[in-house]
This record gives structure tokens, sequence and C-alpha cells, in this order.
């Protein structure tokens, strides 16, 4: 019998689209709030890249108002570095920390612009002794279970000494508003970015078609701006509702006018990375010839397309330069949870008496998919701390 107290119905759209629809949580009757829901505005005033870099850089001098005790968390990539140089620009004081040992790449990249900078840096490892059950159950209890837990591993392990400063900030948002390589291959018809994107997951539940149809259908008339403009105001608001709860004054650097002004661009200039590329000639020319972290190491002056080739050509060849990326966290999860990760088929034979899971295609998807695995194992955890159904 299903749990009266279990929102099923946000269960099947999580598992299948990876998020839930009309801010629902996984508790019936219990939405989660948007702090500040910002939407794209289609105004089609004139925009330009000195408008953004204005609104990006008054955005975070708002943000820095009154405050004397700034962290940045400096990752070594780009939207971080951006926001450096302009805290730099305007003379603010402020210090910066970098997660990661010695030989990684975004370490090494970090300390090359806190010294060009001249900014004091602090830098930890990447907290591999952080993922924890317990930590992957606090975040998860913090964050409705709707975001996967190793987002926020390095702020929950290192949080009392986040917690000592006034504002804590870095490249999260910025990542979010000025990239646009992960739909480029569709900028006029946001219908087949959807598609490609959650097709894959289609089969996972007993309902996942009616829950694809319905998210399309709700989306079909957006454009691409509004889809990601959605995307920032719920993700934005679990990931800092879960810093916030542990104490944490960390703040997005992004507002109304900076959505509007930067999607009023032509597409073609904020394709791949090029609008943060753009933006950093204009602030500090010897942090836009610095290395990129992200993509191998290689100036972040060189264009996208050619950071992709490199990257994927030369690193093999570079056994001393070792990566931070998402990658590192999926190695981590599998190497410490799992023996977790080992329960996830019998688990799925649970949901699929409950009638959640078409049971032999969610288990060729736990083979096949990590994605799919680490929405699986998010909701097994958020039952284990809310409403034990198996």
């Amino acid at each position: 019998m299903l749990s009266q107290k279990i929102n099923w119905k946000a269960v099947e759209e999580y598992l299948t689209i990876g998020t839930t629809m009309n801010n629902a949580t996984f508790k019936e009757g219990v939405d989660f709030k948007l702090t500040s829901a910002m939407k794209y505005n289609n105004t089609n005033f004139k925009s330009s890249v000195d408008a953004v870099l204005q609104a990006f850089e008054n955005t975070i001098l708002t943000q820095c108002r009154g405050k004397k005790n700034i962290l940045l968390e400096l990752s070594g990539g780009k939207d971080s570095r951006l926001i450096a140089a302009i805290l730099k620009k305007y003379n603010i004081d402020f210090s910066a920390v970098v997660y990661g040992d010695g030989k990684c790449l975004d370490v090494r990249v970090a300390k090359l612009v806190a010294r060009s900078l001249k900014v004091p840096l602090d830098s930890f490892t990447n907290a591999k002794e952080g993922f924890t059950m317990e930590a992957a159950r606090e975040i998860i209890k913090r964050n409705h279970g709707l975001r996967f837990f190793h987002n926020r591993i390095n702020q929950y392990h290192y949080r009392d000494y986040l917690k000592q400063f006034d504002l804590v900030i870095n490249g999260y948002t910025a990542n979010y508003l000025f990239d646009s390589h992960c739909c480029f291959q569709y900028p006029k018809y946001p219908w087949f970015y959807i598609l490609e994107s959650h097709n894959a997951f289609i089969p996972s539940c007993v309902n996942s078609k009616r829950v694809y149809i319905e998210y399309a259908t709700e989306n079909y008339d957006l454009s691409l701006e509004e889809l990601w403009v959605n995307e920032i105001n719920s993700g934005v608001t679990i990931d800092y509702d879960v810093t916030d709860s542990l104490g944490i004054n960390e703040a997005p650097v992004f507002d109304q006018y900076l959505i509007d002004t930067t999607f009023e661009l032509p597409y073609s200039q904020r394709v791949g990375i090029s609008l943060t590329q753009q933006m950093m000639s204009k602030v500090n020319k010897t942090m836009w010839l610095l290395p990129y972290s992200s993509y191998g190491g290689f100036p972040l002056a060189v264009p996208y397309s050619k950071h992709m080739w490199l990257y994927a050509r030369l690193p093999k060849n570079l056994p001393n330069w070792r990566f931070v990326d998402p990658s590192e966290s999926m190695r981590n999860i599998k190497e410490l949870f799992s023996d977790y990760i080992e329960t996830l088929p019998a688990f799925v034979s649970t949901l699929s008496e409950l009638g959640i899971l078409k049971k032999d295609k969610a288990l060729g998807l736990l083979k096949s998919s990590v994605l799919f695995e680490h929405r699986l194992m998010n909701f097994k955890i958020w039952c284990d701390v809310n409403e034990k159904i198996y």
C-alpha cells in the first residue's frame, strides 16, 4: 500500500525528468518556495557585452555592500575568476578558498589567479572524507531530496570555516546564466532540447511517458531562455536554502536586470563560454590569458571550440595534469557508497511492487545510467530520512 505521506506524482516526475513540476516536493502537500522568482521578460531592448558586464558588476557590488568579511570560492574556472577580477577592480577586500589537492589543476590555476590579483587564498582538499552517509542525509534533508547531495559536500564539510564570513560568493549562478553550450544545438527549438535531455529516462516509471508529455506540453511555448531561468530559479533556491540552513551567508550574484540584459544578447555572442571570455578580456587581460582549469589548462582567451578540441586530445599525454570536475565526485560516490549502491536493485523491486517503476526498465537504467542511479539513490536516502517504505 502506498504511503499517503509521499507525493508519488512528484517522485515519478523526479525519476523521469530530474525535477518536479509546480515546485512540488516528495512530501504530499509540501512545496518549496522560490526565494526570488526571476523570469525572462523578452523586452527586445538592444543589449551588449558591455551592458551585461555592467549589470553583473552591479549585482556583485549590491551583494557586497556593507559586508566587511567576504570570501570567494575560487575554482580556477572562468566565472569565479571574473568575479575576483571585478572585486579587485572596485577595490573590495576579499579572501578566497579553493577545494582540491595541490596537484589538481583547479588549485594550481586558482593560485595563479590569487597571486596575480594579490588575494589571500586558502586551499582545502576536496573533502573525500566528507562523502559520508551522515553528510548525504543531512544535505538531502535540507534540500527536500531534489538536488543530488554531492553539489554541497564541500560547503557542508567546511561549514564551520565558511560561517566565519559575512558573505560567501562563487561563480555557480554565473555559470548557469552565462553558459549556453549545454543547448547550443537548438537555439530556436526548445522542444528538441527537452526531447534530447529527457528521452533516455522515459521508461523509468510506470507513468513516465505521461510525466514527460505533461512536462513538454507545459514548456512547449517557452524559449530556451525561459527554460533556463526556470532551472535557475529552482536550483538556486534549493541549493542556497541548504547553505542558509547551515548558517553560511552565501548569496547568488544575479538579479532580474542581469537576466534580461544577458538573454537580450544575440545568441551567437553567448554560445559556449564566449560571453564570459568577452567580459574577462574587458575587465582584466591578465586573467583572460591565464589557464582555464575546466578545459585542460589552456588560456581562457582560446576559443571554446579549440578548448574542447585540445581538452579531448592533450590531457592524456600530460599525466601531471589532474582535474577536479564532476567525475571526481562521481568516483568518490561510487567508491565510498558502494555498499549503499548495491541496495538499489532491491529498492527498485520495492518501487515496482508499489507500482512506481517498471522493474526491468529501471534495472536496465541502473546499469546504463549513472544519472538515473543517482536520482534513485537520492530518493532512497530521502526515504531513509523521512518515510521508510521498504
